[in-house]
C-alpha cells in the first residue's frame, strides 16, 4: 500500500536523522568522518526528511477535514449507511439485554468508516494488535485500549433487514463485556454474545424500524 510504504520511508528518514544526531553528539569535532559516513552533509537530507514528512502530514489533514463533512452522495444513492437509531439508546438496551449496569466513565467514541480515513484507522489498529499485518480497509472494531469502536458503514456488507445499528449493538457488547465482566473482547465468548447481540438488535430493532429510545 502507498500510505504504508510512505510511512515506512518516513520511518527510515527519522532514523537517520536520530543517528545523524547521535553521531554528531558523540563526535562533535568529527564533523569529516559524519560526512565520510554517508557520502555528503547529512544536512540536506536531514531538511528533505522534514519537508517530505510536513507534506505527508498536511496531506492527511486535508483528507482528514474532507471525510469528516461525511459522504452524503453516498448517503443518498444508498451506497453508505447512516445510523437510525441514538448510540446511547442502543449501548442502554444492550446493557439491559446483557443484564448489566452501564460502567462509570465515558462509553467509546464511535467513527463511521465514510468519516476517517485509513491511515487513522491503521494507528487504532497497531496500538492495540501490533504490526501484524497492514489493514486495507476500516472495518468494525472495538479498541478497548483507546475506548474507540469503529463502523464499517458500507452497504455492501449488509444484507437486507441489516445495518450499522447492529453492528453498533454487536460493538457495545463487547465494550460492556469488556468493562463490566472483564471479558477479553477478542476471547470466544465474548466473540459469540456480542453476535448474539448484533443479531437480537437487527430482527428486535432495525428489521421493525422500531425505535431504541422508547
Amino acid at each position: 500500500m502507498r500510505e504504508r510504504e510512505h510511512s515506512g520511508i518516513f520511518s527510515s528518514m527519522r532514523k537517520l536523522a536520530l543517528l545523524v544526531f547521535a553521531l554528531a553528539m558523540a563526535v562533535p569535532c568529527r564533523t569529516q568522518s559524519i560526512q565520510e559516513l554517508f557520502g555528503a552533509d547529512p544536512g540536506p537530507l536531514l531538511q528533505e526528511a522534514y519537508r517530505q514528512q510536513a507534506e505527508y502530514e498536511a496531506r492527511l489533514a486535508r483528507e482528514r477535514a474532507k471525510r469528516a463533512k461525511g459522504d452524503w452522495l453516498g448517503e443518498l444513492t444508498g451506497a453508505v449507511l447512516a445510523p437510525k437509531q441514538d448510540e446511547r439508546c442502543v449501548l442502554a438496551v444492550v446493557a439491559a439485554r446483557l443484564g448489566v449496569a452501564l460502567p462509570a466513565g465515558e462509553p467509546p467514541a464511535v467513527y463511521r468508516a465514510s468519516r476517517v480515513i485509513l491511515e487513522d484507522y491503521q494507528s487504532y489498529y497497531y496500538s492495540e494488535f501490533g504490526i501484524q499485518e497492514t489493514p486495507r480497509a476500516v472495518a468494525t472494531l472495538y479498541c478497548p485500549s483507546n475506548n474507540v469502536i469503529f463502523l464499517d458503514d458500507s452497504a455492501k456488507s449488509y444484507g437486507p433487514g441489516r445495518g450499522v445499528d447492529g453492528a453498533l449493538a454487536g460493538q457495545y457488547a463487547l465494550y460492556l463485556q469488556h468493562r463490566v465482566l472483564g471479558r477479553a473482547p477478542g476471547s470466544a465468548q465474548a466473540q459469540a454474545v456480542a453476535a448474539e447481540v448484533a443479531a437480537w438488535f437487527q430482527t428486535a430493532y432495525t428489521a421493525r424500524k422500531a425505535s431504541a429510545c422508547r
